[in-house]
């Protein structure tokens, strides 16, 4: 029987950390314990990313949708244009390494950031009572929900500082923009 990735990548932290620790120098410690860190965080990545991509990446194409079209179809940079149709025909290809859509998912964060840059142009040249109306302004908001809900479903196993760790979990949720 062959030892699966998180077999093999938890038996290397417990030999770090049972039989070398032990025997490091007191200022190599904190380095060795970063490593230590660091395999678990990839090992929990492993395990939870090609889900995670599954549903967020789909989720990034339908808000580049709808950012584009606040924009306005035709005020669209033909690049970002491109490129969505590229990464849309990336994700429905079949078989596609964890690799891949990281990459895949990596573009589209890029893509979003110059649309999210677009849109905040578009906002400061409307009329200041539109403002608050706008399509774009919506979008916008979306963009930096999703964004941030993204993140935050990272956080529990890439955050030096995780939740409740250092301080207690809030009961206050945070507010953005366009959160109602």
């Amino acid at each position: 029987m062959t030892a699966s990735v998180f077999e093999r990548l938890a038996g290397i932290r417990q030999f770090l950390g049972n039989e070398i620790l032990p025997s490091v120098a007191d200022d190599k410690r904190s380095d060795l314990r970063a490593t230590l860190k660091m395999l678990e965080d990839m090992a929990n990545e492993i395990d939870r990313l090609p889900e995670l991509l599954e549903l967020e990446i789909p989720e990034m194409l339908h808000l580049c949708n709808a950012a584009m079209a606040a924009l306005g179809w035709n005020g669209v940079d033909q690049e970002d244009l491109q490129s969505l149709k590229e990464f849309s025909l990336e994700f429905d290809r079949p078989g596609k390494l964890l690799s891949e859509m990281q990459t895949l998912h990596s573009g589209i964060c890029v893509l979003i950031s110059n649309l999210a840059i677009q849109l905040t142009a578009k906002i400061a040249t409307e009329p200041e009572g539109q403002k608050c109306l706008s399509g774009s302004r919506v979008v916008l908001a979306k963009c930096y929900r999703l964004l941030r809900r993204q993140a935050e479903a990272r956080t529990p196993w890439q955050s030096v500082f995780p939740r409740g760790r250092l301080y207690p979990a809030s009961d206050t949720p945070t507010r953005t923009i366009g959160d109602g």
